[in-house]
């Protein structure tokens, strides 16, 4: 099963090993919180390279229970992390379904590459992932 897609601007796909500077400086390099629901820059501290192994083998064990993808998004042009999709809470059987969430990171706003990693997100779960029904995880 294909666990990547690109798209005109992006690349989406599972963090691998090589991916710790980049996630460090997302995550550090974050604007201040835009609203409720953003995220503030975080702590040099708590972006170890520890924490990013952690980080890998959950996803790595969610992946093998075929319930929770996390996915990175880069830019293709630069490799910049600027956010990250998730097709989570994923039912099989008769109901194949699929909960979608993303992030981009607040300095990436306004800028279309939400809509471009959701739509890339819609391609996965229904010709990869073969889901009958995605639905948006909305944080209200």
């Amino acid at each position: 099963m294909a666990f990547s897609i690109k798209t005109k601007r992006l690349y989406i796909r599972p963090y691998e090993a090589k991916d710790f500077k980049a996630w460090q400086r997302a995550y550090a390099g974050m604007h201040k919180a835009q609203n409720t629901w953003d995220l503030n820059p975080r702590d040099l501290k708590e972006l170890t390279s520890s924490n990013f192994k952690k980080l890998l083998k959950a996803q790595k064990d969610q992946r093998a229970k075929e319930t929770f993808y996390d996915f990175a998004v880069f830019l293709k042009d630069s490799g910049e992390l600027i956010g990250t999709v998730a097709l989570m809470d994923i039912s099989r059987g008769v109901f194949q379904n699929a909960y979608l969430g993303y992030r981009i990171f607040n300095k990436h706003w306004k800028k279309g590459y939400g809509k471009e990693m959701v739509s890339a997100s819609f391609r996965l779960a229904f010709k990869d992932f073969k889901l009958h029904r995605v639905e948006a995880g909305i944080d209200p």
